[in-house]
């Protein structure tokens, strides 16, 4: 507890330095008020239209389900979390590299992605889906095996007539959103929600073409990948 209460102190220094009051207040009541009560997300939902390059060549992908949970949990051990995805609907895609499990990536049936936590809902078009839980197993990261699932994803993907995938970025995750630029995912919307007892506020920019218009008020975002 000791060591949380240092990490919000030091955060919220940083955010004093720099004068980003916005962030710091909404630092502060996190710190101050339990989730179900105050919640913040700023997200940037990301697409990508054209499979990347293949970076190694050595990875083979297949569709898993419940019998697959041991394989899932060695990529990483999320157990109860993969089991409520199932429970949804939700498909997982799983890496191997050679015999041993390596990427995941999740993808959501149907045409909307709804978000509850965060307080919005992304509807897309018949050929677009929506994907979470990407990660790569962290004993085999850096070696280009993200790329490599997403340009095996892409063309399974394709076959299937599906031919955009979108997937939500947190915005202060400068790291993952290079990485995500790399592979070729275009920031489409940029996403901010407050809740606070009950009430939520949105703000959300369109990032396409370059267009900036904002869309804001109270009550769930409701977007689409259609302009």
């Amino acid at each position: 507890m000791v060591n949380g209460t240092l990490r919000r102190a030091e955060s919220a220094a940083a955010l004093l330095r720099s004068r980003r009051w916005q962030p710091l207040w909404a630092h502060t009541l996190r710190g101050l008020m339990p989730a179900a009560l105050f919640r913040v997300a700023r997200l940037v939902i990301c697409r990508l239209d054209e499979p990347p390059a293949p970076a190694t060549g050595c990875l083979t992908l297949r569709f898993a389900g419940r019998d697959d949970l041991d394989a899932l949990c060695a990529v990483r051990d999320r157990r109860r979390a993969y089991r409520r995805y199932l429970d949804a609907g939700a498909r997982p895609v799983l890496g191997w590299l050679g015999e041993r499990p390596a990427t995941i990536c999740w993808l959501e049936p149907g045409r909307v992605h709804l978000s509850p936590s965060n307080g919005y809902r992304f509807e897309m078009e018949a050929d677009e889906v929506w994907a979470f839980g990407c990660e790569v197993s962290e004993p085999l990261r850096r070696r280009g095996l993200y790329r490599e699932h997403w340009a095996r994803l892409m063309e399974i993907l394709r076959h299937r007539g599906v031919h955009a995938a979108y997937l939500a970025v947190m915005q202060d995750d400068a790291r993952s959103l290079a990485a995500h630029r790399r592979i070729g995912f275009e920031p489409v919307w940029q996403l901010s929600v407050v809740r606070l007892c009950g009430i939520t506020r949105h703000r959300a920019v369109d990032l396409r073409d370059g267009q900036g218009r904002v869309v804001s008020g109270f009550g769930r975002w409701k977007g689409a990948s259609r302009h």
